[in-house]
């Protein structure tokens, strides 16, 4: 592979997602966030200057690998041409004079194989150097992107986990990378220590780096195992629905523990940190009932306001039994249930009448209110929302057998 190829390819970048772009922003600029954004913008322009820098180094030695290529190409075809006087003898006098310069040109021309070699390995070390100065340029876009949109109460669920997971994974990485080579230090130092050759203060030094290394071990694996709880909490946050009340504290909590961070690494692990895995995990299961809760039954008039919605009847016996949660400590007939908070509540709209009739058959206690002939909205606890997709889909797997 030529320079050029290679350079071609080490250039090719595979792109990032970016977090869609603030339609608003809703919240009000903290300094500390205007500094931050400060930050981005800095980073983004010195960024840049350097990308530009990289590639006109790139240039210049492969502009210089090329000409030194055809000046020794050169050589070799002179030192061929020489050879070829000598082998027909037509200058038998000058044949010790030709020989002399041919014998010149050849280790001439054979020592530009090194100074092309030295060449190609700076336009390896400058190409991949290019590479890490456009993974920053990607992840600066992203995270700014994703920053801003934190700012704009528009943007959904999804946009959040995705910009998320992407920020995740860089801090996943910078992490593994520290600990590899603290873990290659210690490992370094106890093989020295256990030499026994060293002398006491020598010993006694060695012990606190040692000591001072295996906290740092601790910390980033704490934090390793922090970031795999946050990918397993925003896993369930994907497939999930949350109120906005519950999205916006998450987008806020995340929001403060970027703001004030000089740096855009220390940034990003702010917004991956403990206490936004703690929030969102908060959001995942902190509202979901107790097993021994149940949904309290809702009237007629609060279910809907229309005569036309159906009427919800008491959750039978046989679906008591299909569900383990509620089986477990069931109130008796004569006690008021639990009743759900407003937290609790989920809904779902657009149910075809045979979809509300399969949610009813399987005794799920929802309000409902028909909007028109198939257009049925529920509202539902949370906790039942596994029981209610798979009563809908039933319907799908019946129409589908037909």
């Amino acid at each position: 592979m030529t320079p050029d190829e290679t350079m071609q390819a080490e250039n090719q970048t595979v792109k990032t997602p970016s977090a869609p772009e603030t339609s608003q922003q809703e919240q009000a600029v903290s300094p500390e966030v205007e500094q931050l954004f400060e930050e981005f913008r800095a980073a983004e322009t010195e960024t840049n200057v350097k990308i530009a820098k990289q590639k006109d180094i790139i240039d210049s030695l492969n502009a210089k690998i090329k000409q030194t290529e055809a000046s020794q190409s050169r050589q070799f075809q002179t030192v061929a041409a020489c050879e070829e006087v000598l082998k027909s003898n037509a200058y038998p006098k000058l044949s010790p004079l030709i020989s002399a310069f041919s014998e010149r040109t050849k280790k001439s021309a054979e020592r530009k194989n090194d100074k092309i070699a030295d060449l190609k390995k700076k336009v390896k070390k400058a190409q991949k150097k290019m590479k890490r100065l456009k993974r920053k340029q990607q992840k600066n876009e992203l995270f700014k992107g994703f920053f801003s949109s934190l700012f704009d109460k528009n943007t959904d669920r999804s946009a959040y986990v995705t910009g998320m997971q992407a920020l995740r994974e860089d801090s996943l990485m910078r992490a593994e990378k520290k600990l590899d080579k603290v873990e290659q230090k210690l490992e370094t130092a106890r093989a020295k220590l256990a030499d026994g050759k060293l002398s006491h203060t020598e010993a006694v030094k060695l012990n606190a780096r040692i000591k001072k290394l295996e906290g740092q071990k601790e910390t980033l694996e704490a934090k390793i195992n922090n970031l795999t709880e946050l990918e397993q909490s925003l896993n369930k946050l994907a497939k999930m629905e949350v109120v906005s009340a519950q999205l916006e504290e998450i987008k806020e909590v995340t929001l403060q523990n970027a703001a004030g961070k000089g740096v855009i690494s220390q940034a990003v692990d702010g917004m991956t940190s403990p206490e936004v895995t703690s929030t969102i995990q908060k959001a995942v299961t902190g509202e979901v009932k107790e097993e021994a809760e149940t949904v309290s039954p809702v009237s007629e008039d609060e279910a809907a306001p229309t005569k036309e919605k159906p009427v919800v009847p008491e959750q039978p016996p046989v679906a008591e039994k299909q569900d383990n949660a509620q089986q477990a400590e069931t109130p008796a007939a004569d006690k008021k249930p639990v009743a759900a908070s407003k937290a609790d509540l989920r809904k779902r709209d657009h149910l075809t009448d045979k979809e509300f009739q399969a949610v009813i058959d399987a005794g799920l206690p929802v309000r409902a209110k028909k909007v028109a002939a198939n257009d049925i909205t529920v509202i539902f606890d949370v906790s039942q929302t596994a029981q209610l997709d798979q009563a809908i889909a039933s319907t799908k797997t019946q129409a589908m057998k037909r």
